[in-house]
């Protein structure tokens, strides 16, 4: 499959099975994408394996060190955290998912406005 076939349709499709007016940012899809790849160097058309995909463990994005879980697992235990806690929060757009900490901390001074 390609990282498109995987970020972009189905792991998306399955957030929106949570919350169907609302699915993966374009930065979260490219999070997903460096996690999973290891690397800036990819096409959404890079062939990616079911073995990368649910197996090998993902990268560290700051250091491209190997971690302890798979993206699949990754992505599940986040789909499982928002399902049975905070989907409230997800459907009203306060979780906004991968974010850089810059960006964070710009929405967080604009909410203390």
């Amino acid at each position: 499959m390609t990282l498109r076939d995987i970020v972009d349709c189905m792991l998306d499709a399955k957030i929106r099975k949570l919350c169907p007016s609302r699915g993966l940012s374009d930065y979260s899809k490219e999070h997903f994408k460096k996690r999973l790849i290891g690397s800036k160097n990819f096409t959404d058309e890079t062939q990616v394996s079911l073995q990368q995909f649910c197996f090998d463990k993902m990268f560290n994005t700051s250091d491209s060190q190997t971690l302890t879980f798979s993206i699949w697992e990754w992505f599940v235990a986040r789909y499982n955290l928002i399902e049975k806690y905070l989907l409230p929060y997800w459907e009203r757009g306060w979780i906004v998912g991968c974010i850089t900490k810059t960006t964070a901390a710009e929405k967080l001074k604009a909410e203390k406005r």
